[in-house]
C-alpha cells in the first residue's frame, strides 16, 4: 500500500519542512522547501527544489541551496526565505545560519545548543536558468540587541526597515 500523498508534493525521502518561495518562472512553477538529505529528522538544512507545469506532477531538481559557505554565513544551514522573479532571473532570499555552539542530537544531526546560539545572515542567491543558483551577496542588517537573532524577516515599510521574528 502506497502511503504517499496523491495531491501534495513530497520529496523522494527524508524530512521536509517550510515550503519557501513558490514562484512561476519561464512557464513553470518552482517549489523550494527545507530538506534534510541525510535522514528523516530536523537537521542538515538544505533547500530542496522541484518544478511543475500543472502543480500536480513534479520534477525533482538538484538542491537550490546547500549549507556550504563560511563566507556567506550558511555553513550550518539554509533556513527560511522566499523567491522572486526579476528581470528574467529567479532570486532567492534566505536566512543562512552558523552555529556558535553545536552538538549531535539523538538522530545524528548537528544542532545548536541554545536558541541564541545561531548567527543569522540574510543572503541573496540567483539563477538565470531556474536550476543552478549562485550565492551573490550577504545582506547587511542590524537588529536591536534585545531580539533573538535566530530567525529574521525584513519588510520595507515606507522608508524604514521593519524587522520581525
Amino acid at each position: 500500500m502506497n502511503k504517499r500523498p496523491h495531491f501534495h508534493f513530497t520529496p523522494d525521502s527524508n524530512w521536509m519542512n517550510d515550503p519557501n518561495g513558490l514562484s512561476y518562472y519561464k512557464g513553470e512553477f518552482h517549489l523550494f522547501y527545507q530538506h534534510n538529505p541525510k535522514n528523516c529528522y530536523w537537521g542538515n538544512m538544505t533547500w530542496g527544489h522541484a518544478k511543475s507545469k500543472d502543480l500536480f506532477n513534479w520534477e525533482h531538481l538538484p538542491y537550490a541551496l546547500n549549507p556550504d559557505s563560511k563566507v556567506f554565513g550558511d555553513i550550518d544551514g539554509c533556513f527560511s526565505g522566499s523567491a522572486i522573479v526579476e528581470r528574467d532571473e529567479l532570486l532567492l532570499f534566505y536566512t543562512g545560519v552558523e552555529m556558535k555552539t553545536k552538538k549531535l542530537n539523538e538522530f545524528g544531526n548537528i544542532v545548536t545548543v541554545g536558541s541564541n546560539d545561531l548567527i543569522p545572515s540574510q543572503i541573496l542567491a540567483k539563477s538565470i536558468d531556474g536550476i543552478n543558483f549562485k550565492k551573490i551577496q550577504k545582506l547587511s542588517l542590524e537588529l536591536p540587541k534585545s531580539y533573538c537573532r535566530s530567525h529574521v524577516e525584513i519588510q520595507k515599510c515606507g522608508e524604514k526597515m521593519v524587522y520581525g521574528i
